[in-house]
């Protein structure tokens, strides 16, 4: 039976460490009005956290992907693999941002184009973050 290797997930991890990186550090000053407000020690943890939040959620998602359509799905990647991690990476973007913006958590700047979600308006940047990179990340995984 195949079974995908701990050293692909540390490798999943990595690529995501790194696109959701460069994807939030990218995106916080034009997109969110948080960095004004925020204090030094914020501007050093908040980024890296959410960074490692993201990773977190990717090798879940590759790993449930596996689980879920077995583990040649992920590796190397299908397109039936990229299609589910594709759908929940959407279904999670829009969750955790609808979320995080019901608890007011931050606030977008004019540029941040929205959706009205659950009533709320939400980042599409954030959404489209969460459907593509894990998929991206899987795939170079690979």
């Amino acid at each position: 039976m195949f079974e995908v290797s701990s050293v692909f997930y540390l490798h999943v991890a990595l690529w995501a460490v790194g696109l959701h990186g460069v994807w939030e550090y990218a995106q916080v000053i034009p997109l969110y009005r948080c960095w004004g407000r925020w204090t030094r020690w914020q501007r050093i943890w908040v980024l890296p956290a959410a960074t490692l939040g993201d990773a977190v959620a990717t090798v879940a998602f590759a790993a449930g992907t596996a689980a879920l359509l077995g583990p040649e799905s992920v590796q190397p990647l299908t397109m039936a693999g990229a299609a589910t991690l594709l759908g929940v990476g959407l279904a999670a973007g829009l969750v955790f941002e609808t979320v995080a913006r019901a608890l007011d958590l931050w606030h977008y700047e004019d540029a941040m184009p929205t959706l009205r979600v659950a009533g709320h308006r939400i980042g599409a940047v954030p959404v489209l973050q969460m459907t593509i990179l894990p998929t991206l990340a899987v795939a170079l995984a690979t």
